[in-house]
């Protein structure tokens, strides 16, 4: 059954969001109800959890580092509206977009309320009073309230860059997008529900308090903003500590502290001798030093709301791996994805650079000007000057953040800068399809332009720098043969982290049962997120030696491990288990079951719970989740396809075409929803009507190599070989070395006498199943008919 853990490419690239997620209206509101205009009390309730205390406390010990705090974005991130807060212009302003009209106007001159002219979730035009705003700079959002506890970001926002740059305007963010009430883009839809998509990172300690059966919220925060604690953790010990003579909290070492964060110092950095070019850390940095900004920094799927501040980001979620289309394949960013992966690819990660290090952490605000950031640790001699950078000094070309870190706009107006750091390369331009630095500000020119250039400047040694991320990007397109080479990448402890955990997640496609060795080590490996990438590739490769390999996991230290591999094994026969292991499966299942609960708001976690309910055979509690994610998002494919496999694996064929029926009305061009429907009518007995459908999947999706397989086996089953065969082919060259393709090539060319043929892609066979003795026998045996 198909797996359900990220929103798709280009989901959150319209608001400030972390993953999707879902909040309808509850059955029990009418339509009335559910647009009503009238002002209700505070939306969103204060709730201090246990050992909070509030910046307020703060203030009196740490004046200076408050001061430039309350002027940074975090402490505005979200606020309540007031003539200070709201910048848009609110003077009976009208905006026009595809989705139809939206006015700005105030309310009655005593009520103060900031309104919004919207269509409601019902159609019906109403005046909705600005509950929040949301972010201040370049752009700053309006929440909305509809019923059951939700607050809505409205897709309508207001451009605050000086009028000179374009600025001082409301814009759409999503320019051209119609979207209707019911949809998961409309501003009433799921994907833009405050609660769920972007609370959690834009307020301090929030507890979503999702209502599972109703769908609605009592959601609570410590603090509107992100404030102290936000970072440092609860404060109540320090504040103890501090009123006290004598600490006692761990001595002067922690202060009371929950999360220790070394205060930042230029010293950190030295140049070993005057000769030397680049600066070197003088200490090893803490662990605490990324991961306190991990969560909100990087695209990830929350699983857990209270885990410490400086907790493995795996110890509270599971993060998008480094993949395309939400990276480019040299591991730039594309999507939003908020930076974090791709600087922790980048050189200055493995060197032991920390977000700090640029950043000031209180103010946000970089620690120097222009080059003299990068200066501090790269000789300005060496690199601040024409001879290396090759530009006129006092042009854009110049700056080094122009060739090291590009720039991409993100919801209209956000420009940010890539975080992987790197030599330009336009060299991979053409082979990875990437942009690269130098084209995007030399317009017109292309990336042998470039590479020309770049040759005169450094010689061709620029070339030979090895890329990693390329490496996966590549391989992830090789199938079986890739597989092993992305295996390889992962086991390879000089890279970075992340990137041998996506490389492993990469091989999916074409890992085979002998992989079974290589993820024996992975899962031991000492990095959490290659052992959650390696069961999950587990599952697909070898489940029966799941059992074996994954019950130690059942104990592991990191959270989102233990639950992913009870998840794994939750229909492990347990005679396959030990009593004690079996206990912990249990143990962790609940804690996997909780987990997708917090995200019951969202389609993915009740696809996710409906092939855990597939997988322990109850199919009632199977359906029961799928339908759910049904009426969260009528538009999810996947909910539909595995709520038919339910039907169909419990024996109930009618069943399973009724439910696909129902998903094609919903999404008539789905490619999975289609393929589904066209093995539902070969196992009717009705492969002729079956062509279209697996034709129209095969075409619709064109990335699937099993989509096209299944439709050339369907082609020659109906005696169409040839047809098959050029079908089959022109998979083949999109998908090299994927297994099936090349079996059902070879079968189909031997029958049919072109045993030359055959032998060529029976040797291509050959290289992605290494020493397997039946390929070996079918290439002697056509090489003997060849003679």
């Amino acid at each position: 059954m198909s797996p359900h853990l990220f929103p798709g490419p280009g989901a959150a690239a319209t608001l400030l969001l972390i993953v999707a997620a879902v909040a309808p209206v509850p059955a029990a509101a009418s339509a009335a109800a559910a647009n009503s205009p009238e002002k209700a009390a505070a939306v969103v309730r204060v709730a201090m959890p246990d050992g909070f205390v509030g910046s307020a406390k703060c203030r009196g010990c740490h004046e200076d580092d408050w001061q430039r705090w309350s002027s940074s974005h975090h402490a505005k991130a979200m606020l309540e509206p007031s003539d200070s807060s709201v910048i848009g212009d609110f003077h009976d302003v009208r905006f026009d977009s595809a989705r139809g009209p939206s006015l700005f106007h105030r309310g009655a001159a005593d009520s103060g309320d900031w309104l919004v002219e919207a269509r409601g979730p019902h159609g019906e035009r109403h005046d909705y009073p600005v509950r929040y705003v949301f972010g201040i700079d370049p752009l700053q959002q309006l929440l909305l309230e509809l019923p059951g506890g939700r607050l809505q970001a409205y897709p309508v926002a207001w451009d605050a860059r000086p009028k000179e740059r374009g600025g001082q305007r409301w814009f759409d963010l999503a320019p051209g997008d119609a979207s209707k009430p019911g949809d998961a883009l409309d501003w009433t839809g799921y994907m833009r529900n405050w609660n769920l998509q972007c609370a959690s990172c834009h307020s301090t300690a929030l507890r979503k308090n999702l209502d599972v059966a109703t769908k609605t919220y009592a959601t609570t925060f410590a603090e509107i903003n992100v404030a102290c604690e936000a970072c440092h953790g609860p404060g109540a010990k320090h504040v103890e500590w501090a009123a006290s003579a004598k600490p006692p909290f761990g001595g002067a070492a922690s202060e009371g502290l929950a999360v220790v964060l070394p205060r930042w110092s230029r010293d950190a950095w030295q140049f070993a001798a005057p000769t030397v070019a680049i600066a070197s850390r003088t200490s090893p940095p803490t662990e605490a030093q990324t991961t306190t900004c991990a969560p909100c920094h990087s695209r990830r799927s929350l699983l857990k709301e209270d885990a410490p501040a400086d907790a493995s980001l795996y110890e509270s979620a599971r993060p998008q791996w480094i993949s395309e289309p939400s990276y480019y394949g040299d591991g730039q960013q594309h999507d939003e994805v908020y930076v974090w992966g791709s600087f922790l690819l980048s050189k200055m990660s493995q060197r032991g650079v920390v977000c700090a290090d640029c950043h000031d952490s209180h103010s946000l605000a970089l620690r120097a000007d222009g080059n003299a950031l990068c200066t501090r640790c790269h000789r300005s001699e060496v690199f601040d000057v024409e001879s290396h950078h090759h530009h006129d000094a006092a042009s854009t070309g110049a700056r080094c953040v122009e060739c090291h870190m590009p720039e991409t706009t993100y919801m209209g107006v956000d420009a940010r800068r890539d975080h992987l750091i790197q030599v330009p390369r336009p060299d991979l331009d053409a082979e990875a399809r990437v942009p690269d630095a130098c084209t995007r500000c030399h317009a017109g020119k292309t990336a042998a332009w470039a590479v020309d250039a770049m040759d005169r400047f450094y010689g061709p040694q620029w070339r030979r720098r090895p890329s990693a991320p390329t490496t996966l990007a590549s391989a992830a397109k090789r199938g079986a043969v890739g597989a092993a080479q992305l295996l390889a990448l992962a086991e390879d402890k000089s890279q970075p982290s992340l990137l041998r955990a996506s490389a492993v997640a990469a091989a999916e496609n074409g890992a085979m049962p002998a992989s079974v060795t290589a993820l024996g080590r992975l899962l031991r490996d000492d990095d959490a997120g290659v052992r959650l990438a390696s069961l999950d590739l587990l599952g697909g490769v070898a489940p029966a030696q799941a059992p074996t390999l994954a019950s130690p996991l059942l104990d592991d230290p990191v959270r989102t491990v233990r639950i992913t591999a009870a998840a794994l094994l939750a229909d492990a026969p347990d005679a396959a288990m030990t009593a004690a292991a079996r206990a912990s499966r249990d143990r962790e299942l609940a804690e996997y079951v909780a987990s997708q609960q917090l995200n019951a708001d969202q389609p993915f976690a009740d696809v996710n719970l409906g092939n855990l309910r597939a997988r322990q055979h109850r199919q009632a509690d199977s359906r029961a989740a799928f339908e759910a994610a049904i009426a969260i998002d009528p538009a999810d494919a996947a909910a539909y396809v595995n709520l038919a496999d339910v039907d169909r694996a419990f024996g109930d064929e009618a069943g399973c075409r009724d439910v696909l029926a129902r998903g094609l009305k919903a999404l008539p061009d789905s490619a999975a929803l289609r393929h589904a429907r066209g093995l539902a009518l070969v196992r009717d007995g009705r492969a002729a009507e079956a062509l279209a459908d697996l034709e129209a999947a095969a075409r619709l999706d064109a990335g699937a190599a099993r989509y096209a397989y299944v439709y050339g086996v369907a082609l020659h089953s109906l005696g169409r070989s040839a047809d098959a065969v050029s079908v089959l082919e022109r998979a083949e060259s999109a998908h090299p070395y994927d297994v099936e393709i090349l079996q059902a090539l070879v079968e189909m060319l031997a029958t049919s006498g072109h045993d030359d043929e055959a032998l060529g892609f029976a040797t291509k066979l050959a290289q992605a199943l290494p020493g397997d003795p039946d390929v070996a026998r079918m290439i002697a045996a056509l090489q003997a008919a060849e003679r």
